[in-house]
């Protein structure tokens, strides 16, 4: 928050909390849902669906779609496993026509 003189100059200024007592509130709720609803294996469902027994044989899972950005990534990262710590190579992805390419 900024505090100005009578002619606009800047006199004061006092930083904002990042986190107001709403923002917590949020996000202590979102991790109390997490908690309790949430399935533990992170397959995104509810507890009461992915752990009921009747869920057992109403689930299908259809075929995996790709995605091309993360393969053409990773493709790239195995080509720099001989470099010096590869660990600590930066990645970053640009489609082409973009930034130059």
């Amino acid at each position: 928050m900024y505090e100005y003189d009578d002619e606009g100059r800047l006199v004061s200024s006092r930083p904002e909390p990042e986190w107001d007592e709403t923002e917590r509130a949020w996000m202590l709720a979102l991790d109390q849902f997490r908690r309790e609803v949430l399935c533990p294996c992170g397959c995104g469902f509810p507890k009461d669906v992915s752990q009921a027994p009747e869920t057992e044989f109403a689930v299908s899972v259809p075929p995996p779609t790709r995605c091309h950005v993360r393969t053409a990534l990773v493709e790239a990262q195995k080509d720099a496993k001989d470099r010096p710590t590869p660990e600590a190579l930066l990645w970053g992805v640009r489609l082409q026509g973009e930034g130059g390419d």
